[in-house]
């Protein structure tokens, strides 16, 4: 009994030494050239997966949906940019992690940025005529 080897899937060349698969690479040139849904059929593949990535950082925050329309915004703009469609995955992956740690980061400058709540105007020590004014406001 002959043991059969294992199959690799068909491969285009997109660009110079750069070898992806056929189906990954029909989407990527998709993107690239702006062919109609093509961006869907690539939100249709990855959506999921940058969904899991997303929500395990995050946890259950309701900035998620916004976090994944940034992840698949810079996917679009930069689906050029990948070299190797197999990595694909990984490429999507790493841009909806870094997405999300910035989320994170820009949450933390702003908390550290924000001020004490304002102390209502009764709890100030004020005299009379300054907290009547203060109250007319």
């Amino acid at each position: 009994m002959e043991r059969q080897s294992h199959i690799a899937p068909k491969v285009v060349e997109l660009r110079p030494g750069s070898r992806i698969p056929k189906d990954d690479a029909a989407l990527l040139e998709g993107l690239v050239q702006g062919q109609p849904g093509a961006r869907e059929k690539f939100y249709n593949r990855y959506a999921e997966r940058v969904q899991r990535v997303v929500s395990r950082i995050l946890g259950d925050d309701p900035d998620l949906p916004d976090v994944m329309q940034d992840v698949f915004i810079k996917a679009f703009e930069k689906a050029g940019t990948v070299r190797e469609a197999s990595r694909t995955k990984v490429w999507i992956t790493q841009i909806a992690v870094h997405a999300t740690y910035g989320l994170l980061r820009r949450r933390k400058r702003r908390s550290w940025f924000r001020h004490d709540p304002i102390e209502r105007v009764e709890e100030r020590p004020c005299s009379k005529p300054t907290r009547e004014y203060l109250m007319k406001l």
